[in-house]
């Protein structure tokens, strides 16, 4: 019996091990290598897709190579397996395949936002914006307990993340994410007195720009160089500054998690 429960655990195990410690790094090594959003999106599809077929595969091995009670306890133990939520990076990088589609588009809708409290938190998702700078005013002066900003944002305006930067930061609020915190979000995360990455935190940084004419996007270089110097001035690595504001506009660098604290950009892990 011990022997079929090991054989149900690495079969459920492996397909974990193998897309959290091969296949994600490899993905995100390459998503990093690679410009263009298109080309980055269809790397990560094509990381979920391979690490779900594995699953699936091994799931129906399991199955088909086990009977009667051996079969039911399989299902048994996945299910107690799945309850510890082992996959979740799959859940959380098909949400990052999702923003990334978002942050293809020119424009961000501005009202996509969300700011409410949870107990001292103030959590934001949705595009950053004019919209939730206001609102996030109100709030803040209706609660003045909130300690800590939570984070989830494709991106959005530029003037209303610094607004809002310079406000978290004036009451020494800490920022948090465990999500994607793209472009203008990544100015807000900054701005906290400690800024925590959880588990699945994604920070994905280019330049700022403006549309001409024509709608094509245009790096806005005067504003990119006072980015740059606002990094630099709050502790972040300069060579990590350029790269984060010089990075195109249409690309999207996703440094690691140690890159991140190394760099000074955040504090500490979750």
């Amino acid at each position: 019996m011990f022997a079929v429960l090991i054989k149900i655990l690495a079969y459920l195990a492996l397909p974990f091990a193998v897309g959290q410690y091969v296949f994600r790094p490899l993905a995100y090594t390459l998503v990093n290598l690679f410009p263009g959003l298109g080309l980055k999106s269809l790397l990560l599809a094509a990381y979920l897709l391979i690490t779900v077929a594995l699953i699936g595969f091994m799931a129906f091995e399991l199955w088909r190579q086990t009977r009667g009670r051996q079969r039911w306890g399989a299902a048994l133990t996945a299910l107690a397996m799945l309850a510890l939520n082992p996959y979740e990076f799959v859940w959380r990088d098909g949400l990052l395949l999702t923003d990334l589609r978002q942050v293809e588009q020119i424009n961000l809708d501005p009202a996509d936002y969300q700011v409410r409290v949870q107990g001292t938190d103030l959590v934001l998702n949705g595009t950053v914006s004019i919209g939730m700078w206001q609102q996030v005013r109100r709030t803040l002066a209706e609660n003045p307990n909130i300690r800590q900003v939570r984070l989830a944002s494709p991106g959005g305006q530029v003037s209303p993340a610094i607004a809002m930067a310079d406000q978290f930061r004036a009451l020494g609020l800490s920022t948090y994410t465990n999500s994607q915190c793209f472009s203008a979000c990544t100015l807000l995360f900054l701005s906290g007195q400690e800024r925590t990455l959880g588990p699945y935190a994604q920070l994905g940084f280019h330049a700022a720009y403006r549309l001409d004419a024509g709608g094509n996007r245009i790096a806005s270089g005067s504003i990119n160089r006072a980015l740059i110097e606002r990094f630099v001035r709050q502790g972040v690595d300069p060579d990590f500054s350029l790269r984060a504001w010089s990075t195109p506009s249409d690309h999207l660098w996703l440094p690691d998690a140690e890159r991140l604290l190394r760099s000074g950009y955040a504090t500490k892990r979750a």
